[in-house]
């Protein structure tokens, strides 16, 4: 199973679920939530105690974990600390998603949307951290230290995450999702003779009629890769975004190390 990808900006806890349909899977404000009863989830893997170091370009979006980057390439750099981080994912997505897109409710969700042929993200895993800190690091003789206090301002931290005295999460608790995984799904109102694209081969597909000759064509598609997300978000190519695997501790154990779900 491939890493889940780290999001540039970290999701509010309360914004995202398994089984959600988004339009943007940079952000779910657009989107249909599944009912509790059609998800049915994995127990979660917990790692307690977690410690990685990301690089962040410079309007403080995550783009890779350290460890994926050389450290000459790895100029912004930040620690990011927390309880635990968690990772849940749902149990069956194909049959999660054959019985979701049978509802109504979802068939309205995907009519709504003026184009005729749409593009969506189906959730399958969220990776979350409890009580996390961010803080500027920097590279030390070959290790890793917490920076000084900048003497500027330039330095800005994801919105969802950054931690002064103006910006806090609006959340009660502190929360966030900071990977996820996400299936590619199409959507496409036509004709019932309306051919498929060529890359539409790729996609699992379901039919209904929704009005005379008139068709709702669903199809579940394999999973977002790092570098599509990474397009999503505007991130210039040199920007390495990979698939978040690594966790790079910060301990003075030398039993401690890699770990990963």
């Amino acid at each position: 199973m491939s890493a889940p990808l780290l999001l540039p900006t970290p999701l509010s806890v309360k914004s995202i679920s398994l089984g959600q349909v988004l339009n943007d899977p940079l952000d779910p404000s657009a989107s249909f939530h599944a009912p509790s009863t059609a998800t049915t989830h994995n127990e979660p893997s917990l790692q307690s105690s977690f410690s990685d170091v990301f690089s962040h370009d410079e309007e403080g979006r995550f783009t890779s974990s350290y460890l994926d980057r050389s450290p000459s390439r790895s100029k912004s750099i930040v620690l990011v600390s927390a309880d635990h981080l968690a990772y849940t994912s749902l149990a069956q997505p194909s049959s999660t998603f054959d019985a979701l897109r049978q509802l109504s409710s979802f068939q309205s969700f995907l009519r709504k949307r003026p184009s005729r042929s749409q593009s969506y993200y189906f959730v399958t895993g969220l990776q979350t951290l409890r009580n996390p800190t961010f803080k500027r690091a920097v590279m030390n003789e070959g290790s890793i230290a917490e920076a000084p206090a900048p003497a500027d301002d330039k330095f800005r931290l994801p919105m969802h995450v950054r931690r002064d005295s103006a910006m806090e999460l609006a959340d009660s608790d502190n929360d966030v999702v900071f990977g996820m995984d996400v299936l590619k799904v199409k959507c496409m109102v036509g004709r019932r003779d309306e051919p498929h694209a060529v890359d539409d081969v790729d996609y699992t597909w379901s039919y209904d009629m929704i009005g005379e000759d008139v068709q709702l064509s669903v199809g579940l598609g394999k999973s977002l890769q790092a570098k599509e997300l990474k397009a999503m978000a505007g991130i210039a190519e040199e920007e390495e975004f990979p698939g978040y695997g690594g966790y790079y501790d910060i301990s003075d154990d030398e039993n401690d190390g890699l770990a990963g779900f």
